[in-house]
């Protein structure tokens, strides 16, 4: 008896126990997986206005690229066209995006010259089955900078612009052709914040007097970048350059000898005068404005410096295989910079070599028959047979004989030569027969430039 009832018992008991585990539902779980819902984000862009400095408004917007990526999911990206440098709002959708994730935004600016002008980023998440708001407001990365340069006197033949220390801008134009205009100098991408960037502008105009290229006007000033911040400001130019003309010096020796006979010999600038080669004279180039010395030899005029005509400039490394390219005219160690060819030439003409030097012109630059100015002409061989003739026999040799060709150091500069211990060669005793006023050449270079144009 006892056992059966305690069977009943345990069949009870399992059948409880049935019912019990029977009746709960685990066909689906209690926590859904909210990850597989999806939702939307609505994506408020705004862009800070491109500030002006001077009102110039040259940067273009062109597209703005939005991308939206989270972990596990496919990166989503458009592209929408912008155009103008305002302030302005974009509003795009994104629809289908899973829920109860962080999605990043990425949004940047670019402008027609490809840069980035404006870029940031925003976390969100997405909420299941609903629109997410984001907004992001971008400031400008760059500011557009103008210089207007006004009166332009009649000295002045090159102006240039220099941000924290760098070139950015130049310009050069024959002297005298723009006298009382205004000369505009630009730079794009002048960098800025929001909270403003601090940077020094430097104009300079440089100018030919009493023959050569120097710095005649300066002006500085420091500005704050802000970004989407019209700004102007005035820079005052003052006189830098000489105000007097270059002195030189004069050793006069009187001799009187026993008939009553006075001889004078006078020495200027440090170059003796040696008869019967005339002082220079001068001439101006009217392509663009230089001035040149000149000398006459026997009955010959040649100029008495290097040419320097240069309406472009070439990078020395391109060299004369690239003639078909027009690669004929260099400044002895310049590469060229500037987004121009006039910023170019105007960049190479406030060198130190190209004041120097002058300008190197290849082979096939010579033969094209146009770096002479107008009257002059590359010398003929035979033309330089006359010379050296002409000198020998007037006593130009270094050990002052009238015969064999003995006349390099009468043609060379007195400075710029490397120390030489044979006798008769140019870097041996500058002091000797040097520079004659035969030519008034700088450096080394002058005799391998084939400059020396002769007068028609």
């Amino acid at each position: 008896m006892t056992t059966a009832k305690q069977l009943a018992y345990l069949l009870g008991a399992l059948t409880l126990g049935f019912l019990l585990f029977t009746g709960c539902d685990i066909s689906k779980p209690n926590n859904p997986n909210s990850s597989e819902k999806k939702g939307s984000a609505e994506v408020s862009i705004q862009l800070g206005k491109v500030g002006a400095l001077a009102k110039k408004s040259a940067i273009d917007l062109n597209t703005l690229t939005l991308t939206l990526s989270a972990t596990g999911e496919t990166p989503v990206t458009q592209v929408i066209a912008l155009s103008g440098s305002a302030q302005q709002t974009v509003t795009k959708i994104f629809d289908n995006l899973a829920s109860q994730k962080e999605w990043i935004l990425t949004a940047v600016t670019k402008d027609i010259e490809g840069m980035v002008i404006h870029s940031g980023t925003k976390a969100f998440t997405v909420p299941i089955e609903a629109v997410a708001n984001v907004s992001l407001n971008l400031d400008a990365q760059y500011s557009m900078l103008k210089a207007n340069l006004f009166p332009i006197r009649d000295s002045v033949t090159i102006c240039s612009l220099s941000v924290d220390g760098q070139g950015v801008a130049g310009l050069s134009f024959a002297k005298g052709s723009r006298v009382g205009d205004t000369v505009n100098l630009s730079y794009d991408y002048l960098s800025a914040t929001a909270s403003g960037v601090l940077h020094t502008l430097v104009i300079s105009a440089y100018g030919e007097m009493w023959g050569k290229q120097q710095l005649l006007y300066k002006g500085e000033t420091t500005i704050t970048a802000v970004s989407g911040v019209d700004q102007s400001s005035t820079i005052t130019l003052s006189w830098v350059g000489p105000s007097t003309p270059p002195t030189g010096g004069a050793s006069i020796t009187v001799t009187l000898g026993a008939i009553g006979t006075i001889t004078v010999n006078a020495e200027l600038e440090g170059a003796a005068i040696v008869p019967p080669v005339t002082p220079p004279n001068t001439f101006t180039d009217p392509r663009d404005g230089k001035l040149y010395k000149t000398v006459t030899i026997g009955t010959q005029t040649w100029m008495a410096e290097n040419l320097a005509y240069l309406p472009q400039v070439d990078a020395m490394a391109d060299g004369s295989e690239n003639v078909a390219n027009g690669k004929y005219y260099y400044v002895y160690g310049y590469t060229p910079s500037g987004a121009t060819e006039a910023e170019q030439v105007a960049n190479a003409k406030v060198t130190a070599n190209y004041t120097k030097y002058g300008v190197l012109y290849n082979w096939h630059a010579v033969k094209t028959g146009n770096i002479a100015p107008p009257g002059w002409h590359v010398p003929t061989e035979a033309e330089w047979d006359t010379l050296q003739n002409y000198l020998i026999a007037n006593g130009y040799n270094w050990d002052n004989t009238t015969s064999g060709n003995k006349i390099a150091k009468s043609m060379a500069a007195q400075t710029d030569w490397i120390g030489s211990t044979f006798q008769g060669a140019i870097g041996n005793d500058l002091s000797k027969k040097q520079c004659q006023h035969v030519f008034g050449f700088a450096g080394r270079l002058s005799l391998q430039q084939w400059k020396f144009l002769q007068h028609w």
